[in-house]
Formats: structure tokens, C-alpha cells, sequence
């Protein structure tokens, strides 16, 4: 396992040192890279003032929320 060299003076320790440690499993839920592009989008592509407000706020709602994109709807 590496260990950047900040680590290792912070733990007291130096590179080929032998040490025992304890690794936990980070299980947080991520927001994708592109999910927040495409947010990101939808806000930067509002031309007008209250449509980019209403984004912004259907984004941090969904983010809230755990929820997913919103389906792509085509003809019906």
C-alpha cells in the first residue's frame, strides 16, 4: 500500500517502514461526475433568470432527494 510522504511524516513513519493499520470501507453515497454535469448543464443552458432559479432548485431537490435523472420523455 502507498502512502503519500505528508502520510507517512504525519504518522511518524518513513518510506519502507513496516506499520500496521486499520482501513475502512467508505460506503457514502456518490454523486457521479456526469450526473453533476448534467446539472451543471441545465442551469448554464437557462436563458432567462427564473428558469436558471427553478433549475437550481430542482437540482438541489433531486440531490436532496436521492433521485435519479429524470427520464428522457419522447412522443406520445
Amino acid at each position: 500500500m502507498t502512502c503519500s510522504a505528508e502520510n507517512r511524516q504525519g504518522c511518524g513513519v518513513a518510506a519502507g517502514d513496516e506499520a500496521e493499520v486499520e482501513v475502512t470501507l467508505d460506503t457514502a453515497p456518490r454523486v457521479p461526475c456526469s450526473r453533476k454535469r448534467w446539472h451543471a448543464l441545465s442551469v448554464e443552458g437557462a436563458k432567462k433568470p427564473w428558469t436558471r432559479q427553478r433549475r437550481v432548485a430542482d437540482a438541489v431537490a433531486e440531490l436532496a432527494g436521492g433521485v435519479g435523472r429524470r427520464p428522457i420523455v419522447t412522443g406520445a
